[in-house]
């Protein structure tokens, strides 16, 4: 291991958190239901179709030969390596060089390999996409605003044009007619750790206004070719393409999806739960590692808390693989386990967390940590409030972006048999743990990837 938390003869640290073994918390555990939301009835997005009909306007405006710089974030986009192969070409077709800029403030641990590394847990290489992916230590400045330079990518500032590309959805700090979308890849993911750390440094009540003063400098410079936007449906499926001109980029237009994108958002099925146990947290999840607006919970100081839903106790049983140790988001749970503490690295966790400004550090804080899955569940069973062991109320999720199919106690069967959108598709029975203390029972059965036509 070689993680900020490992010796350097290879062992983990973990200090204080050796002796938690002994802490072995006891309560009645629940028995379990495997459930599901019933499909919605969406037509199908055919990518190479829609991706083709909206870039079409915008590649007629290209000059042979001109390269285009398509922006690459760290999110878990559904599809994303087809919707940026198919970006790019279409892009070749009207004679222009596309290639893929990473696009992700500090994420990545703030370096180029570590970006790069991060895409390619994604699936996103260059064979994947069929043109170059680059990534830089280096940003320049494009243009100048009231909070200063707006820093942009090296690559993509040398760039005859660039293609935003990013889902649009509400943002997991600040609620706004603009949140995460086209114009905040453009005003952050391009602008590196520096360019990220000074568009937080004024706290989520100005982060907004600063991402749309920044993306709408650059959108002035004439280099911004316009943004393919991403709308996502509650199963983590591609509902929607569109393209949006410059002028519309932190705007109307942007506005008017992210509307569409709140219709579509997954949200847990449940106004009030004692119990969440959310198996992996990562920024390829959610820019907060858990997705606030699913949990109920900003944890910012001056950010009103979502009124749903209310969850007693947060259980985080470990950290996504592409999210390279990178924690953030932690903070937002009240109980972890060892085994996350071991898969820690703190210098990717902490540069996030302080580019991030206070909401950061906040999400970074580690909740209690004990020894074993077990240990944490049952933590938060006893400590949850509801003293009827037959009353409390567990889901446990594979993590806050999937959130079609999910476990849950036999106390919520009521909710479920009363909810006409879910099904129950197993009696699991009691829940289980293995001789390690690790929960046996994943939150979705596995199944093939599931995604979009191509």
């Amino acid at each position: 291991m070689s993680g900020p938390l490992a010796t350097e003869h290879g062992a983990v640290w973990l200090g204080p958190f050796a002796a938690v073994s002994s802490l072995s918390p006891d309560a009645p555990l629940p028995r379990l239901l495997r459930i599901r939301r019933r499909p919605d009835q969406e037509q199908s997005v055919v990518i190479a179709d829609a991706v083709a009909a909206e870039l079409e306007a915008a590649c007629a405006r290209l000059r042979p030969g001109a390269s285009v710089a398509l922006t690459a974030g760290s999110r878990g986009i559904a599809s994303a390596p087809q919707i940026y192969r198919e970006a790019g070409r279409v892009l070749a077709r009207h004679g222009a060089r596309p290639f893929l800029v990473a696009a992700m403030g500090s994420h990545g641990g703030g370096t180029a390999g570590g970006r790069l590394d991060l895409l390619a847990h994604l699936g996103v290489t260059p064979d994947s996409v069929g043109m170059p992916v680059v990534s830089s230590d280096a940003a320049v400045a494009l243009a100048t605003v009231p909070s200063g330079p707006v820093l942009v990518a090296r690559e993509a500032a040398e760039a005859d044009h660039i293609l935003a590309v990013n889902r649009v959805k509400p943002h997991t700090d600040f609620h706004g007619p603009v949140e995460s979308g086209l114009a905040k890849i453009l005003a952050i993911g391009l602008a590196g750790p520096l360019g990220a750390q000074r568009v937080h440094d004024a706290g989520p009540e100005l982060l907004g206004a600063r991402i749309v003063e920044r993306s709408d400098a650059l959108c002035a410079t004439g280099k911004v070719l316009g943004g393919l936007a991403v709308i996502e449906s509650a199963r983590h499926e591609v509902a929607a393409l569109r393209f949006v001109e410059p002028a519309g980029i932190g705007h109307g237009a942007e506005s008017d999806l992210l509307a569409q994108a709140r219709e579509h958002l997954a949200r847990l099925p449940f106004a009030r739960l004692d119990v969440l146990v959310v198996e992996q947290l990562g920024k390829d999840v959610s820019g907060a590692g858990m997705d606030p607006n699913v949990l109920g919970r900003m944890r910012i100081e001056n950010v009103d808390e979502p009124a749903s839903p209310g969850i007693g106790v947060v259980v985080a049983l470990g950290l996504s693989e592409a999210t390279g140790g990178n924690a953030v988001g932690i903070g937002l749970a009240d109980v972890t386990t060892v085994r996350v503490v071991e898969a820690i690295d703190l210098a990717s966790t902490y540069l996030n967390a302080l580019t991030a400004g206070r909401g950061g550090i906040r999400r970074a804080a580690l909740p209690i940590v004990l020894g074993t899955d077990r240990d944490a569940i049952c933590a938060a069973l006893a400590t949850c409030g509801q003293g009827d062991p037959d009353r409390r109320r567990l889901a446990l999720v594979a993590d806050t972006l999937h959130l079609d199919e999910l476990v849950v106690s036999e106390s919520l069967r009521d909710d479920v048999e009363a909810d006409e959108r879910l099904e129950i598709v197993d009696e699991i029975g009691p829940m289980a743990f293995d001789e390690h203390g690790a929960l046996v029972t994943p939150a979705r059965e596995p199944t093939e990837q599931k995604g979009s036509r191509t």
